[in-house]
């Protein structure tokens, strides 16, 4: 009975191996492979996912869509917008959208710094808001993050962080430095 059992679990894990997937199924491995062309090419291949991902997510959010937009996050998925505006979970980033996409016309993203490796990817660049409500507001700018999974065969965001750009310092007044003034 062992030597059968010895026999069919590699059939087993073969059969397993072979139902799994294509995306899941790492590439063969030949001699002499250049690792670093093999991340980077995967990398610009997720980069192109992610930019689908976001123009799908941008079309929802200025079609005005909370619910859809919602769809594009893990379930467990945390947004931090501003310092102090944390939203965890799809249901309260739903309700979290559902003020903010009236709010906001679009949020355009420029990335400077994009890596993926297996089912995470992060991205990392600038964001511009533009205010819906008054066309002649400028537009709220400042730093982008985002990490995203691989969820049943696509792509969702698990954080995204929108971190306002720092107003401009201004010198105070009674110094005579431009420096900052203690009280006593």
């Amino acid at each position: 009975m062992r030597a059968v059992a010895r026999l069919v679990a590699p059939v087993v894990l073969f059969i397993a191996a072979a139902a799994a997937p294509a995306a899941a199924q790492p590439a063969p491995v030949r001699a002499g492979t250049d690792w670093s062309v093999v991340q980077r090419q995967y990398s610009q291949s997720m980069l192109h996912e992610h930019n689908a991902m976001v123009r799908e997510w941008l079309q929802r959010w200025e079609a005005g869509d909370a619910r859809a937009t919602a769809r594009s996050y893990a379930e467990g998925a945390v947004v931090m917008f501003g310092t102090a505006e944390k939203v965890q979970g799809r249901p309260a980033i739903e309700r979290w959208l559902q003020r903010r996409v009236p709010e906001l016309a679009g949020v355009l993203t420029v990335l400077t710094d994009f890596r993926a490796s297996g089912g995470l990817a992060y991205a990392f660049g600038t964001y511009y808001a533009r205010p819906r409500a008054d066309d002649s507001a400028s537009p709220a700018t400042g730093t982008y993050m985002a990490v995203l999974v691989e969820d049943r065969g696509g792509w969702k965001f698990q954080s995204q962080v929108f971190l306002p750009d720092a107003p401009p310092a201004t010198a105070s007044a009674g110094t005579g430095d431009g420096g900052t003034q203690r009280a006593p």
